[in-house]
């Protein structure tokens, strides 16, 4: 006759509980990370294309300071520095920058995957007949 011993079976209950225990932690861990990435998987990541460049001048090759740079259809922009100089990240490498500035033609420029695109922009030329008024006080 087999006699079992009540501590003998407490503790293999408690190993095959701990067992379990375990088990169902795994479990648990597995699901939280499924859960996470869920939504993740077929998502594509918004890609940023850094452009930079420098806006000049067509009259003289100067740069010009104060350039609005555009990309557009958004309020995604910057100015140029004082070197003429511009840095401008743009949510797709088929976007189009817009350059505009005071006295100058407003040009559009098709960025096309490059990273760099030197501007040159030019004079507006006088519309209408400006005075030069000089008041004597």
């Amino acid at each position: 006759m087999l006699t079992v011993n009540s501590k003998d079976m407490r503790k293999r209950i408690a190993k095959r509980g701990d067992g379990f225990l375990m088990f169902l932690m795994l479990i648990f861990a597995y699901q939280v990370q499924a859960s996470e990435n869920i939504g993740k998987r077929n998502v594509p990541e918004k890609q940023q294309v850094e452009i930079t460049g420098i806006v000049t001048s067509s009259a003289n090759n100067m740069p010009i300071p104060g350039v609005s740079v555009v990309e557009k259809g958004t309020n995604n922009g910057t100015v140029t520095d004082f070197e003429g100089n511009y840095s401008l990240s743009v949510s797709k490498s088929n976007a189009t920058l817009v350059y505009s500035y005071v006295g100058f033609k407003t040009q559009e420029v098709q960025v096309d995957g490059k990273s760099s695109i030197d501007v040159s922009l030019a004079n507006e030329g006088c519309t209408t007949n400006f005075r030069l008024c000089c008041i004597l006080a």
